[in-house]
């Protein structure tokens, strides 16, 4: 084809040929459809080739961010799944906690995120019980956005659950169920040791779960407002005794103790003075 015919063929489009000629999306201005002339052995040729646009480019890297929102979301949903943690906690982060809760934090998160590192988990003792669970909530949500399949166990709200299907034998859930479901994940999260009153039936729960999470190989992370001391006795006063159960727990669980700030106190300190305020306004 000669250029004449090259020319005609692009006239055709309602353009003049140049040597090249270009469709641009209407809303950036990028071209995203050019026409150039190609010669080769005394023939010319015309040769679109097409092109992303701006436009294009950033609605395929919001499509991947919201693709990555829901993955987010999926993940921390299954990490909750019947803890029954309200929808705002699970935005928690490593900002929300104090000085001393988010060093134990992140020197978790790093130990168990960095590339080639195996890291190991914590078993953290504080004494705020806000800050025990603000602590936990940030860690899960930490590991669901680096994109780790992580398990939540409030040990209260667990215990309830399983308590309820032994008045349901014939529905869909059952112990065995709940126990396999949690154990289902590279990171388990055990909060709220001690907070309850300790039983051979609550320590061979707590058994299942700490023996099942270090034979499949899963980080373990627990909270409690005990000291270590305390944490023992806990486990082994009374009848419950299980052998080797704290051991099992602390295994690359290391015990430490965090200050935190008295979150409770904090609140109730900001009530007396909104309340104080409310008085003020209607005299």
């Amino acid at each position: 084809m000669g250029s004449e015919c090259v020319a005609a063929a692009l006239k055709a489009f309602g353009h003049h040929y140049d040597g090249e000629v270009a469709y641009s999306c209407p809303v950036c201005g990028d071209p995203k459809l050019v026409y150039r002339r190609v010669d080769h052995d005394d023939t010319a040729y015309v040769v679109p080739s097409s092109y992303a646009c701006r436009c294009e480019i950033e609605a395929e890297k919001h499509s991947e961010r919201k693709k990555a929102e829901r993955k987010v979301e999926e993940l921390k949903a299954r990490a909750y799944r019947g803890s029954g943690v309200a929808k705002e906690l699970t935005k928690l982060g490593l900002d929300d906690l104090d000085d001393g809760l988010r060093e134990a934090a992140e020197l978790v998160l790093n130990g168990l995120l960095d590339e080639g590192r195996s890291g190991d988990g914590i078993t953290l003792s504080c004494r705020s019980d806000k800050g025990r669970r603000l602590f936990g909530y940030a860690v899960v949500n930490a590991l669901c956005e680096a994109g780790m399949d992580v398990s939540y166990v409030c040990i209260q709200a667990f215990l309830r659950a399983i308590k309820l299907t032994y008045n349901d034998p014939d529905g869909r859930e059952s112990e065995s169920s709940l126990l396999m479901d949690k154990l289902n994940a590279s990171v388990l999260v055990i909060d709220g040791l001690g907070t309850c009153r300790s039983s051979s039936w609550l320590l061979g729960i707590l058994d299942e779960l700490v023996s099942g999470a270090r034979r499949a190989g899963m980080k373990l992370i627990a909270t409690t407002p005990l000291e270590l001391g305390s944490l023992k006795r806990w486990m082994t006063d009374g009848d419950g005794y299980i052998d080797g159960l704290l051991d099992r727990l602390l295994q690359r669980s290391p015990f430490v103790s965090v200050e935190s700030i008295d979150y409770e106190g904090v609140e109730r300190v900001c009530s007396i003075e909104k309340l104080a305020k409310a008085f003020r306004q209607q005299i």
